[in-house]
């Protein structure tokens, strides 16, 4: 009907078209739906890493050992 000139058949066959998608939607959201099912609940993290753990203070060094001023008068990264 692609190429037809009575524009109520058109209609026709785009509404039929339109209900057998949406159909198809709902289906397919349901079948997704049972085959993964809710997720049970769990943590974010499972570090035990609280922020009540109070943590020792960490020396003014930087990764390489040497101190955080930078000798060549370079900014730091």
């Amino acid at each position: 009907l692609v190429n037809a000139k009575n524009t109520t058949e058109k209609n026709q066959q785009r509404d039929v078209l339109n209900k057998v998608i949406a159909q198809i939607r709902l289906d397919t959201l349901r079948q997704i739906e049972q085959r993964r099912g809710p997720s049970p609940w769990h943590p974010d993290s499972t570090t035990g890493i609280t922020g009540s753990q109070q943590y020792a203070p960490v020396d003014d060094v930087d990764s390489f050992g040497d101190e955080s001023s930078d000798s060549d008068g370079g900014a730091l990264l």
